[in-house]
């Protein structure tokens, strides 16, 4: 069985360049018996659970309305008083 320094090298790939995340997934990748049925089960106990998701999502929403906000269409409170003026208005 290869360690992770010994896939790095054979694939030609320097140790130093790389954080521990990026270790982790490379073994991963290369050792498919990591992934059992428990182990599965702990990770997605773990990482998929609403409380998770839910604390993810909260953390990267004011970025995502950062960099998106042209992207968002706003509806504002008063949309259907707006929507009967517009269409009463509108000839046919």
């Amino acid at each position: 069985m290869e360690n992770t320094a010994d896939i790095m090298k054979r694939l030609g790939l320097k140790y130093g360049n790389f954080d521990e995340m990026e270790k982790i997934r490379i073994y991963l990748e290369y050792h498919p018996e990591v992934f059992t049925e428990d182990f599965m089960e702990l990770l997605a106990d773990r990482y998929l659970n609403y409380l998770t998701v839910r604390k993810r999502i909260k953390e990267m929403w004011p970025e995502l309305c950062r960099q998106n906000i042209n992207n968002f269409n706003i509806i504002p409170n008063d949309y259907e008083k707006i929507k009967e003026k517009v269409f009463k208005n509108r000839k046919p």
